[in-house]
């Protein structure tokens, strides 16, 4: 024990000798070193700071940080990139947009350098539209004999939402239909294309629905003639005076009912409302489940245009013979009627304005019976309308046979 204790200071040498071989021996063994990770993405969180404000981050849409780290080697060796936690808190964005990064590192490890401390972020607010989507078609029908009676969109508007400066980039909502594979009704499932000014597509937009459903109807298709339906012929009429604006038209509906189709009548023209030289525009009537393939064609043009009075207007009238006023009649005397005339037809001639406005109730029919004694007589027929404008009168027929005989 003596000797022990009589040898202390060469054991204290010793014992330091030997802490500091230990700590030569783990230095060289498990050094300190440094290590550059690269690329490390940067998190938001509290995002929902910016959508209270309604505001989205336009740029840097995914920052990203270089970090050098040191540390002892065994520590170090085994840190990967998903160790490292670099995230801004959206909470503590100033109102330049600027943000501190905040660094989550592993234990046992320092940061001796940073590409940045800070992000600068570009903030927009964010905005939705209600957009129409509208057809591009592709390609033509295969047949001439079919056609596209429409197409329908559904949903048939799609709500966008995303920062402003791209929403009011939009122009227009397309759906893409390749029409050059269709015989008949069909349905498909397309994306639509949001496109700018240019047709250029837009991206990074929120949208309630990427895809919509298309509905293509397509119909037979047949080339009929026009057939005219009048009443009230005038007594000088012709059929050629009757003019249609075009003598066809082409129809559409379900082919086994097309192929019983073989014409469209017009709708029926009392003649007796025409004034000669006038075009009116009259309904077209189509069979049960047919239509025109345009619109527009659900009407026609017809020109009523007789040959007589050298192009003037003029306006047929029909009155009853036993209205006929007679003049001169004797005391005594009775008239008879011929059974086989009851009617009599008259076309006034004038100014298309004054022609209009002529009534049935303005004209009257007359016959003289100056010196007509019992028999049968041939009298003209006289028409008396005093109207300004009217020039001439033509009555059909021009006489009437009648027979005097006493009372």
């Amino acid at each position: 024990m003596e000797r022990i204790k009589n040898n202390w200071p060469f054991k204290l040498i010793s014992l330091v000798f030997a802490i500091a071989l230990w700590y030569y021996v783990v230095s060289e063994t498990n050094p300190t070193i440094k290590k550059e990770f690269k690329s490390i993405p940067v998190n938001f969180k509290n995002e929902e700071t910016l959508k209270r404000k309604n505001l989205t981050i336009v740029d840097p849409l995914e920052p990203i940080v270089n970090l050098k780290l040191e540390g002892k080697r065994n520590v170090i060796s085994r840190i990967k990139r998903t160790d490292i936690d670099v995230y801004a808190d959206l909470n503590e964005i100033n109102d330049n947009g600027e943000v501190s990064l905040n660094f989550a590192i592993p234990q046992g490890t320092s940061i001796v350098e940073k590409s940045d401390n800070k992000l600068s972020l570009k903030l927009d607010e964010i905005m939705t539209l209600v957009k129409k989507v509208d057809v591009k078609r592709l390609g033509e029908l295969p047949s001439d004999n079919i056609t596209v009676t429409d197409i329908e969109v559904v949903p048939e508007e799609v709500k966008i939402t995303g920062q402003k400066e791209l929403i009011d980039k939009i122009s227009k909502v397309l759906v893409p239909v390749d029409i050059s594979v269709m015989t008949k009704d069909t349905t498909i499932s397309k994306k639509i294309e949001i496109l700018d000014a240019n047709d250029g597509e837009i991206e990074n937009l929120d949208v309630d629905s990427t895809d919509v459903t298309v509905n293509v109807f397509i119909s037979s298709t047949k080339q009929v003639p026009i057939k005219i339906s009048a009443k009230n012929k005038p007594f000088d009429f012709n059929e050629a005076d009757l003019k249609l604006a075009k003598s066809k038209i082409t129809i559409i509906g379900a082919k086994d009912i097309l192929d019983k189709t073989e014409s469209v009548e017009t709708e029926v023209i009392d003649l007796e409302d025409f004034i000669n030289n006038t075009t009116k525009k009259i309904k077209l009537h189509f069979p049960q489940n047919i239509s025109p393939l345009s619109g527009e064609d659900k009407t026609i043009d017809i020109t009523y245009s007789a040959d007589v009075g050298e192009g003037q207007p003029s306006k047929v009238f029909t009155l009853k013979t036993d209205n006929i006023d007679l003049i001169n009649k004797k005391e005594g005397k009775a008239l008879v009627l011929p059974a086989n005339l009851p009617e009599v037809s008259i076309r006034v001639f004038g100014e298309e304005k004054a022609i209009d406005l002529i009534k049935l109730d303005d004209i009257a029919l007359k016959i003289d019976l100056k010196d007509l004694d019992n028999g049968e007589h041939n009298v003209p027929i006289i028409v008396d309308l005093k109207k300004e404008g009217v020039t001439r009168t033509m009555v059909n027929p021009s006489t009437i046979t009648v027979k005097i005989v006493d009372e």
